[in-house]
């Protein structure tokens, strides 16, 4: 018995997993830099990406990231994290439920979704 319920919350977290990958935008549409500016959300940390290509971020999920820095466009689907010149991060953003989102991961297949974009401050200036 324990086997086959086992096997049953298996397939039903693999049926949700996904679901879940159906509903990501892996190639989202988005057209200039200002489309990613604002502020992005991780539980309560923070990750401001400013018009002038600088971020700021605060909160105990930002990692390396913590601080100030700058970022910028990387292709169609990624942005470069900068400090002092140095690479700290570049994180793919994708869209789910119809807003953008960060994915950070060594490679497609295990990419984990990080920081929600908040649209409503979009566009964030200085």
């Amino acid at each position: 018995m324990k086997l086959i319920c086992g096997g049953a919350i298996a397939a039903m977290l693999a049926s949700w997993m996904l679901a879940d990958l159906r509903e990501t935008d892996w190639n989202p549409l988005v057209r200039t830099s200002e489309e990613l500016e604002g502020n992005w959300r991780e539980g309560d940390s923070i990750l401001s990406l400013k018009s002038n290509g600088e971020y700021v971020c605060s909160g105990k999920e930002c990692g390396s990231l913590a601080g100030a820095g700058t970022w910028q466009r990387s292709g169609d689907f990624y942005v470069d994290f900068s400090k002092s010149g140095q690479l700290l991060a570049n994180w793919r953003f994708v869209r789910r439920n119809n807003g953008l989102v960060f994915a950070e991961g060594p490679d497609l297949e295990s990419l984990s979704l990080r920081y929600v974009h908040d649209a409503n401050n979009a566009g964030t200036k200085r």
